[in-house]
């Protein structure tokens, strides 16, 4: 496992750094490096973090 600054954050205590696996075998899952609680899938990463993104982002500084 690695642990990375993400954007994003946890829905339960707010971090922004997440555990992801890196080597066979290990949990599939993204987890909050500060409590622990799974984000998403390690295949689902990048449409939960597009996800986030579009609901934390204001309109007026989304890309047209």
């Amino acid at each position: 496992m690695i642990c990375v600054t993400l954007d994003m954050q946890c829905s339960l205590c707010g971090s922004d750094r997440f555990h992801l696996p890196t080597q066979p075998g290990e949990s599939p899952h993204v987890r909050c490096a500060n409590c622990t609680a799974v984000k998403c899938q390690t295949l689902a990463l990048e449409s939960t973090l597009m996800a986030y993104r579009r609901e934390h982002t204001p309109p007026h500084h989304r890309a047209a």
